[in-house]
């Protein structure tokens, strides 16, 4: 028996053995997807990174872009329409038909004078000199 009780711990032992290289061998496959999932999800969060950066950009972009937007518009408010008469002055004292041609494809013909209202225009300027 006491052979026999040797055999099996001899077994037991190989098969303990065994069992170990197999579970050290899961836990090193189990390992190695790990290492791959948080490779992955590096990757991931150095993209997300990228865009949020790219995003910043461009918010900085459209906020650039309103201010100019603001400040031409605020410019067209307080000199557009004076330049809008004094182009529909000139098209009718030079006779641009070009022009006049412009102003009215772009419903700006009221600007443009007539004969009477240019005599009156003319006078008015060269009261002011």
């Amino acid at each position: 028996m006491n052979i026999l009780s040797g055999r099996v711990a001899t077994v037991l032992g190989l098969l303990a053995v065994a069992l170990s290289l197999i579970s050290l061998g899961v836990s090193f496959q189990r390992s190695r997807a790990y290492d791959a999932l948080q490779a992955e999800v590096l990757k991931k969060h150095m993209t997300i990174q990228d865009i949020n950066e790219t995003i910043e950009r461009q918010k900085e972009e459209v906020s650039r872009q309103t201010e100019v937007i603001n400040t031409g518009a605020k410019v067209a408010q307080q000199i557009g329409p004076s330049v809008l008469r004094e182009a529909g002055y000139l098209a009718t004292k030079n006779k641009n038909e070009k022009l006049k041609k412009f102003l009215r494809d772009n419903k700006l013909g009221s600007l443009i004078l007539t004969e009477e209202q240019l005599k009156k225009e003319e006078e008015k300027r060269s009261g002011r000199r």
